[in-house]
């Protein structure tokens, strides 16, 4: 059996400080399989705009803004056992930290749960 599903996000950070602010707008497709009694299997695929405003380089400049577009994909397998289960997949993640600043992160990630 598969499954395919839309997730829409959007996120604004504007720290108190007060010296910068960053949107973050994206979309993401992503589709699950089941493979077997105890095997799925999930894939995803979307894009996430950035847009960073912060000062300019002295009181008197103009604000400065910067954008760019981050492509956001993931991918995995979870094996489920009679008492254990393990998972392995890969993502790229963008998202903002409480300072106003973007981060970029590639995970490989494996888990087992015994």
């Amino acid at each position: 059996a598969s499954q395919f599903s839309l997730r829409l996000e959007y996120q604004q950070v504007d720290p108190d400080d007060g010296v910068g602010e960053s949107d973050l707008t994206g979309a993401l497709v992503q589709w699950d399989y089941r493979v077997g009694e105890r095997v799925s299997a999930y894939a995803r695929a979307g894009a996430k705009q950035t847009s960073i405003q912060g000062p300019g380089i002295t009181p008197r400049s103009p604000r400065l803004e910067v954008q760019d577009t981050t492509p956001l994909l993931a991918a995995g397998v979870q094996w489920n056992f009679l008492k254990s289960e393990l998972l392995i997949d890969y993502q790229r993640s963008v998202d903002a930290n409480t300072t106003g600043f973007v981060v970029d992160r590639d995970d490989l990630r494996v888990f087992y749960n015994y």
